[in-house]
């Protein structure tokens, strides 16, 4: 699933994807982000440059005995990304007017 809003408020998400099952999380963002400006893979910077993508996906990687939650936020470019829970990916532009 994926949300797009036009006329947004600064707190307001631009895109939000939904994480797909045996996705890894720093592919999702990847995702969120081509969807958001439309750029190839080769014209964005890598991700590693702003954020390690082993460590953000083994953030969310179930345990035998439990199930990973919480929030990870950085910052990406123009973007504020937040990964909620590992289910989900938000994308907010810094300094976003309505």
């Amino acid at each position: 699933m994926t949300e797009y809003r036009r006329n947004r408020s600064v707190n307001e998400c631009l895109v939000r994807v939904e994480v797909d099952e045996h996705e890894q999380p720093s592919v999702a963002v990847i995702r969120a982000i081509e969807q958001a400006t439309s750029d190839e893979p080769a014209e964005m910077r890598p991700l590693f440059e702003f954020v390690s993508p082993e460590s953000l996906d083994r953030l969310f990687v179930d345990t035998n005995s439990t199930t990973r939650r919480g929030i990870v936020e950085f910052s990406l470019e123009r973007f504020e990304v937040r990964i909620v829970d590992g289910q989900y990916v938000e994308l907010r532009e810094h300094g976003a007017t309505s």
